[in-house]
């Protein structure tokens, strides 16, 4: 499910993107805005760091690669190397993304 999210983003595949999130995730972006937002990512080095329960979560380390207009505001850059933790959950019988933590989520410009 975390592999077919990223590919989502790095094919630019929304249909992909919305089967791999929850759809309170997918419901208030548009396919146009969402087109817009991840036009020039990419994103590679993809690391399970551990995954937990209760919730059930996972902590991922990768790169993202996109133009500076379209990099966080805070850290306007070609290159991000991103430590986040997923929410996980249940829908329709598969898993999908549900959120993020944002306790746990942090970026740091490229060396």
């Amino acid at each position: 499910m975390l592999q077919d999210y990223f590919d989502a983003i790095n094919n630019r595949d929304y249909d992909s993107w919305v089967d791999a999130v929850a759809t309170a995730q997918s419901a208030p972006q548009s396919e146009d805005s969402w087109q817009q937002d991840y036009a020039s990512t990419v994103d590679s080095n993809l690391t399970v760091m551990i995954i937990k329960d209760e919730p059930l979560r996972a902590r991922m380390m990768f790169t993202s690669q996109q133009s500076v207009e379209l990099a966080p505001t805070s850290l306007p850059v070609t290159c991000i190397n991103w430590d986040m933790t997923y929410l996980l959950s249940d829908q329709d019988g598969h898993l999908v993304l549900s959120g993020i933590d944002p306790s746990t989520q942090s970026m740091t410009a490229c060396a």
